[in-house]
């Protein structure tokens, strides 16, 4: 639905999925439009039926109002005549005027709809650019960044580091130390205050922004999923995908073999947002989809945060799988699901202020070994 797709906004854009959803959106219109035009077509000839039917009852009165003239009777007759005339023409203004308010009503609505939808970007969406390339590295290059409604506040400030293809990045921190806008950043939701973010040598400011979202894939920490099948909704993004592309992903994620148990298999219906699915089969189901792109950068923004133990290995297992074939960087607040990162970033007020690995985090006993040591203390109550 709309209302589903406009609550799954990121999602969709970080699938390119809008011309997927205008395509939808046009072709139900175009329903609903055949729809109307029906009821408007049965609703004018009914109004005309009545309307003849009526003009006849007056020709009729009219006759015998004449008649009753011609024989030299009382005029009540035609008085009577006219009487019902002024009322039916009273009746017919009151139909018109009904249809008039109810079209500028709708105009009105229409307009607000067409304003939405024609409304300017706020980030230019420009088809121009370098052509599309696969991509090896990311760099942030002193990059800077308030959000437009808290320009007081630096979410992020003078950020670099990078990553290559086949290392597992991991953000760490507080919250609200600034690791969801890095990837609000690399997705261009946002645009830096200052500083450059390049995909390879290219500032990713230059780049077709369609592009930019193509090579990367989207694991938020509460996926969308669409009241729809669970093929469907792995070929959000990726409808050319065949059959044997989708069990490969499925198998990387650790969720085909939970698919093939079910009846109906792949064409087994999710339910609204998922419902019918537990939170670590949505999150699987999520990284098959984005895998399903075959992305060059794939972002896992808090997968695991509220999965049981069993599904967290699972998820664990899957990134083992796939973090060779991309440049593969996640939030986590769960530091056991990082522990094998290649490079941790420990983020705090918007700030690097730790890079290293697990074990040379943890003897540095700086902000990271304090956040293990508390999750250790949290686990053991």
């Amino acid at each position: 639905s709309a209302e589903e797709s406009l609550g799954g906004i990121r999602t969709v854009k970080a699938f390119t999925g809008e011309p997927f959803e205008v395509e939808r959106f046009v072709s139900r219109i175009q329903e609903v439009r055949g729809f109307g035009f029906q009821r408007s077509r049965f609703a004018a000839f009914f109004a005309s039926a009545v309307n003849f039917l009526m003009n006849v009852s007056l020709v009729v009165v009219l006759l015998v109002g004449l008649q009753a003239v011609s024989d030299s009777t009382m005029t009540a007759g035609d008085l009577t005549a006219f009487l019902l005339y002024g009322v039916i023409v009273a009746i017919s203004f009151a139909f018109l005027a009904g249809s008039i308010a109810e079209l500028y009503q709708a105009s009105g609505a229409a307009e607000r709809v067409f304003e939405t939808i024609n409304a300017e970007e706020e980030i230019s969406a420009s088809e121009t650019g370098a052509s599309p390339q696969p991509i090896s590295t990311v760099t942030f290059q002193q990059v800077s960044f308030s959000y437009p409604t808290r320009t007081e506040d630096t979410a992020i400030s003078e950020l670099s580091f990078s990553a290559s293809k086949g290392e597992f990045i991991a953000l760490v921190g507080p919250s609200g130390a600034g690791k969801s806008t890095i990837m609000n950043l690399l997705l261009r939701f946002y645009e830096p205050k200052s500083g450059a973010i390049l995909f390879d040598d290219h500032d990713i400011s230059k780049r077709p922004i369609r592009e930019i979202r193509s090579h990367i894939g989207l694991v938020p920490q509460d996926p969308l999923l669409f009241a729809d099948t669970i093929e469907a909704n792995l070929r959000y993004g990726t409808s050319t995908a065949t059959l044997e592309e989708l069990e490969e992903v499925c198998r990387r994620s650790s969720i085909f073999e939970f698919i093939q148990s079910l009846p109906q298999g792949f064409k087994t219906y999710v339910g609204e947002r998922g419902v019918q699915l537990s939170g670590g089969q949505k999150q699987r189901l999520a990284i098959a989809r984005a895998l399903l792109k075959k992305p060059d950068i794939l972002l896992l923004d808090e997968a695991t945060s509220s999965l049981d133990s069993e599904s967290e290995a699972a998820i664990k297992r899957s990134l083992e799988r796939i973090k060779n074939d991309c440049i593969l960087i996640a939030i986590a607040h769960r530091l056991s699901t990082v522990q094998n990162a290649d490079k941790i970033l420990v983020i705090n007020h918007g700030r690097l202020v730790e890079k290293g690995t697990h074990l040379d985090l943890v003897s540095k006993k700086g902000i990271y070994q304090e956040l293990v040591s508390y999750q250790e203390l949290v686990n053991a109550k």
